[in-house]
């Protein structure tokens, strides 16, 4: 694994464990009856009969969903010996073509480990339902708390993308520019 992916990679595996044990951990605990949807207020708005696959669905497609974009994120390596693949805003491009194919794959690295990493926010958010959903089943509270995590989510998102572009931008764009950095 690049080091620029380790750390994405391991948070993720820790997240998704730790929602796939506590999930399962606190299955005998619910009720015939779950949320599967919630409103904007945070109310459940849909209801499903108990089962491990109603009760393992955001578990599972926390999993899913970390598989294809990690997947997906081998694709760009692909550019370090076809450059010709990738795509990306000309001027960049340009600068791009002329590096060796080792300089190709350190840009490209960035690329993976920015794949991994939008992968977190989602993880967490995934997790924080999963509570929440447990919350509201179980009758500890009415309505999930979900408003704060989704706007947090959000912004994780936006903010991990800003910042692993403009890494990878000022790598593109020279040594000067990444000494400014």
């Amino acid at each position: 694994m690049s080091s620029p992916a380790r750390i994405p990679v391991i948070l993720n595996t820790v997240l998704l464990g730790s929602v796939w044990g506590y999930a399962l951990s606190v299955f005998g605990d619910l009720p015939a009856r779950i949320p599967v949807h919630f409103g904007a207020s945070g109310a459940p708005d849909r209801w499903a009969e108990t089962s491990l696959g109603s009760w393992l669905m955001l578990p599972i497609m926390g999993l899913f969903i970390t598989g294809i974009m990690y997947a997906g994120s081998f694709v760009p390596l692909l550019g370090a010996k076809r450059p010709e693949i990738v795509s990306m805003p000309e001027k960049y491009r340009k600068r791009f073509l002329t590096l060796s194919q080792e300089e190709r794959k350190a840009i490209l690295d960035k690329v993976r480990a920015l794949v991994c990493w939008t992968v977190v926010p989602s993880n967490a958010l995934f997790a924080w339902i999963q509570v929440e959903t447990h919350a509201v089943a179980t009758g500890q509270r009415a309505a999930g708390r979900f408003a704060i995590a989704t706007a947090v989510f959000l912004v994780a998102t936006v903010a991990i993308t800003a910042v692993g572009l403009v890494r990878i931008f000022r790598a593109l764009a020279g040594p000067a520019a990444a000494a400014g950095a």
